[in-house]
Parts: C-alpha cells; structure tokens; sequence
C-alpha cells in the first residue's frame, strides 16, 4: 500500500515496514552571548503523541557507522553563516502527568562563521586603537594633533559600533562583539586621558606655536638693535656678533630651539604609555579569547524530555 510520500511494506513473516517522508522547516532557539565567535545546538525531536511508552517504543536503527541520520554535507557547506561541525543520536522519554512518551532526539552542532566579523569589525577596532597608540609618539606640545586623533578615533569606533548593530539581533544582554568594542572604547578613553595629563605637565608658553612665534619675533626686534659688528678698544680683529651670542642659559634636562627658546623634555607620562598601552591591550584581548573561544561550551535545553545517548 502506497500513498504519497508514504509506504507501507508487509513481509509474509508478519513484519510490517512502514516509511514516511516529512518536510520539515524548523526553528532553532539560539544563545547569542558569545556572538560572534558562538556555537549553536540545534534538536530535533520525533516522539509519539498518543501513545505511552508501555505501547510504541522508538529506537535508532543503528547499522555500522550509520547512526540513523543520513546528511547532505555538500549542501550544509553552502550555509551563509554556519559550518555544521557534527550531530548526536538521543532516545529521550517525554514525561507527563499520565504517562511516559517515547520520543527520538537529534542534536545538530553548528560553528559561525568568523570572517565576516574578523574583516569587518575586529580588524578596524584594531586598527584604531593602533592608530591611538601611535598619536602617542607626537610631540607632547601638539596637544591640538592628539586630541583630534582621539576624537577621530572615538567617532570611528561609534560608527563600528552602531554598524555592528545593524545585523546583529536585538538582545538584552552585551555579546562577545560588544565586550570587544568596549574593550578598544577602554582604550581609547585611556589615550585621552594621557593626553590631558601630558597636556597639564607641559610647561606654559613654550609648546604653544603662537607664542613661540611671539617670541621669536620679540627677539628678532632685539637683534635689529644691536650693530652687526663691534670694534674693541684694544685693537683686536673686529668680531661678528650672532644670535647665538643672546641664546639665555638653560637648565640641565631641558632642549632649546635654534632662537635659545627652551623646549618641553620628553615626558615620562609618555614614555611609560608607549610601552603599557600595548601591553594593556594585548593582556586584555588574550583573556577575551581565552574566555569566548577556548572555553567548553555547556548546552542546556530547557524542557522535558530525558535523554540517553542512543
């Protein structure tokens, strides 16, 4: 006896084989904490409905490495954002009120693609960060310069971060790809307070461009004063006097610029970042991947069958 895609088969022994082929779309409730670098157990469940486990028991035909389950790898490869990575055999027991229920469990184990995220988001928070760590080389009086690039980068991380919102789904809770960028936006504020502590211990009037000029031009104005050459009353050969004559003394530790003004050393604030902001970084981002990636996963399923590996 055959109907559509059913088929009923007795054997003159008695036994009876009975085949029916279903189409299933199901849906797969997913726990996003560790988006993007998550692993995903999807079930499926085939179990009796009227029948208690005393009338119809079901089992998984199990012949030499078939399981029970026949896939389709060739199409599983061409998922946009999962690799299936394996699958699991379950006889599960539905238990009720009146009865126990028979039922079969499959567990299908899925890896995300990490590419996309890699390309997109990870690469560029790096990037800004790194450009963050570089501001640090500048000269500590170009105060102007480090506070743009770290406004720049502070604007680019909100742009990341609103773009990385966009596809993801909307959860109540932070996920791996939000830790991360909390982690560079860490940094980040991290810079722009160095730049205001560098900013605060750099000595006034000398890393302003505009008074430097001032004063360059203050001292121009003296040297116009001064003849160019002086004849001594001993009758010693005539001796040009240069602006290098006028430079003022300056203290030990301190640099000066070719019109004798005295300049900013390097700072020690400085010094120190270029060396620990990195370090800090790296410390961190070895922990995130530590926790998100290299940590067993526990799958939980919240219902109430119990299962026994078939």
């Amino acid at each position: 006896m055959t109907t559509s895609n059913r088929l009923v088969r007795l054997y003159p022994d008695g036994t009876v084989l009975f085949s029916s082929r279903l189409t299933i779309k199901g849906k797969c409730a997913m726990s996003m904490r560790r988006y993007p670098l998550d692993r995903q157990a999807c079930r499926l469940v085939i179990g009796s409905y009227a029948y208690g486990e005393d009338e119809l028991l079901y089992d998984w035909r199990v012949v030499g490495l078939d399981r029970g389950v026949q896939m389709d790898y060739d199409e599983i490869k061409e998922l946009a954002q999962f690799t299936m990575t394996g699958f699991q055999v379950f006889n599960s027991t539905n238990m009720t009120r009146d009865r126990n229920y028979s039922a079969l469990e499959v567990r299908f184990y899925f890896e995300r693609h990490f590419g996309y995220f890699l390309i997109n988001f990870y690469v560029p928070c790096t990037l800004i960060v790194l450009l963050c760590w570089v501001a640090l080389w500048t000269n500590r009086e170009a105060t102007g310069d480090r506070i743009g690039m770290g406004i720049t980068s502070v604007l680019t991380m909100v742009l990341i971060s609103n773009d990385s919102k966009s596809d993801a789904p909307k959860v109540n809770f932070p996920t791996a790809l939000d830790i991360y960028i909390w982690i560079c936006y860490t940094t980040l504020l991290i810079c722009m307070v160095e730049f205001t502590v560098v900013h605060y211990f750099t000595k006034f009037n000398t890393g302003d461009p505009e008074i430097q000029a001032a004063e360059r031009e203050r001292m121009r104005r003296i040297i116009r004063r001064i003849p160019r050459t002086a004849v001594l009353s001993n009758r010693r050969p005539p001796r040009k006097f240069h602006i290098d004559h006028l430079r003022p003394q300056t203290g030990m530790g301190r640099r000066t610029d070719p019109f004798g003004l005295a300049q900013n050393s390097i700072s020690a604030v400085d010094q120190f970042s270029r060396i620990a902001l990195p370090i800090y970084f790296v410390a961190v981002v070895l922990v995130y991947y530590n926790f998100y990636v290299n940590t067993p996963y526990d799958f939980r399923f919240d219902d109430e069958f119990t299962t026994n590996p078939a």
